[in-house]
């Protein structure tokens, strides 16, 4: 009796295991950055942002889409920076401020000069208002590049979702 409760509990999760396994494999399963879907990320090419933000962004943006300027695709990115004042202090000075940062995408396809995929993006950042303003303006860039690095990652991934989509769209 003891032996037969033991050995369930030893198989019961390696069958368990098992069946997921061979579930996911048969219901078309495919991860979104498997290889072939990274070569649509080689076909687009960041050009030259206006400013210092800008050119963390590209080169944040070159890094994981890797298309050169010969590449079918271009992103078009602005984007806009807003820093708002809360938690107001007794005195009204602020204790807090949260950085926002917008960027607007526009995906052009460059054979036919058309906009084929455009989408907004924010992140937010909060910064402690402290006495030292070094640490204040060290903060202030620590959010600016924590910020930039977001946007980077949620508009390769929609580039990425955006070509998935095409792929699937072309298969039907």
């Amino acid at each position: 009796m003891i032996a037969n409760r033991v050995t369930i509990r030893m198989v019961l999760p390696i069958f368990l295991g098992l069946l997921t396994t061979f579930g996911l494999s048969g219901c078309g399963f495919t991860p979104l950055y498997a290889q072939k879907d990274l070569d649509h990320l080689n076909q687009v090419y960041v050009p030259m942002l206006a400013n210092q933000e800008g050119f963390i962004l590209r080169k944040q943006l070159q890094t994981q889409l890797r298309g050169s300027s010969s590449a079918r695709y271009h992103a078009r990115i602005d984007f806009d920076e807003i820093l708002e004042e809360f938690s107001l202090r007794p005195d009204e000075s602020a204790a807090r401020e949260r950085l926002t940062t917008i960027a607007r995408l526009k995906l052009i396809d460059k054979t036919t000069g058309r906009a084929v995929y455009r989408q907004d993006f924010s992140a937010d950042s909060n910064i402690d208002i402290v006495s030292s303003s070094y640490a204040v303006i060290s903060a202030e860039d620590s959010a600016v590049r924590r910020n930039l690095n977001n946007l980077a990652q949620q508009i390769t991934a929609n580039i990425a979702l955006y070509f998935n989509k095409q792929n699937k769209q072309k298969k039907q």
